[in-house]
């Protein structure tokens, strides 16, 4: 009886795993509990190619905070290399910052030789990200027509 129990497990365990990979969600689901000081941001960052998307991967991500003019209007967003707020997108182009101090940022798009500010994609505007504590900012799946610096999972750079 336990061995019969034993592989019922074992299938409903590989019946849940298969079903979690198959398809691509439409951002990562977080599972920890946010501190009421901190909030979090994901999506997923994808580049369109003719009539299909294709994920940006293994790319490098920041938030960049908003910086104000002396009437303290955001005017422009404050990138350092060394800040903690950095991730890599996954093979999916899935990113989650973790650990985001409440504000209002930018995503940068960097490839060491070079930073890029994402836009609100078919925009001229810069996408805004506000963080409350305690709070998630999803930004579901960002299609982008081309992205400077970027380069396929298949070789050349993307238009």
């Amino acid at each position: 009886m336990k061995f019969q129990w034993s592989i019922i497990l074992a299938m409903a365990i590989l019946l849940v795993a298969n079903a979690c990979s198959s398809g691509l969600p439409i951002a990562p689901a977080p599972t920890e509990t946010l501190r009421p000081d901190i909030g979090r941001v994901f999506g997923v960052l994808q580049v369109r190619l003719e009539s299909t998307t294709q994920p940006i991967t293994n790319t490098i991500l920041y938030l960049a905070p908003t910086v104000r003019d002396s009437t303290g209007k955001e005017v422009l967003f404050g990138f350092e290399r060394t800040s903690p707020l950095k991730i890599v997108t996954d093979n999916e182009g899935r990113f989650v910052f973790s650990n985001v101090p409440p504000g209002n940022y930018g995503l940068v798009v960097d490839k060491i030789i070079a930073s890029y500010l994402l836009l609100k994609p078919d925009s001229e505007e810069a996408l805004l990200i506000q963080v409350s504590g305690g709070q998630e900012a999803n930004l579901g799946i960002l299609v982008y027509e081309s992205l400077p610096y970027v380069t396929s999972p298949k070789g050349p750079p993307y238009p």
